[in-house]
């Protein structure tokens, strides 16, 4: 094999070797995005969770105020 053909396979390898490392980066920048939006996503989420608990806490609160003005009045009521 003469040296000009060897210097061509080792220059087609590095072209090849490049094309794949466009690739990757290329399929490396989608995961980065995807991962961002999934990030961006979970974030959402959980800010929603932490607000429908928070609500939850302040309903669950005001039905115990609730039963206990109940209870006083019934109590009331059965005196009578």
């Amino acid at each position: 094999m003469a040296d000009k053909d060897l210097l061509e396979i080792i220059a087609d390898m590095l072209r090849k070797l490049d094309q794949h490392s466009e690739i990757l980066n290329k399929h490396s920048e989608t995961l980065e995005l995807q991962n961002k939006a999934l990030t961006s996503f979970m974030e959402g989420t959980l800010n929603q969770f932490d607000q429908q608990q928070i609500f939850n806490e302040r309903l669950f609160s005001m039905n115990d105020q609730i039963v206990d003005r109940l209870e006083k009045l019934e109590a009331k009521l059965d005196k009578k």
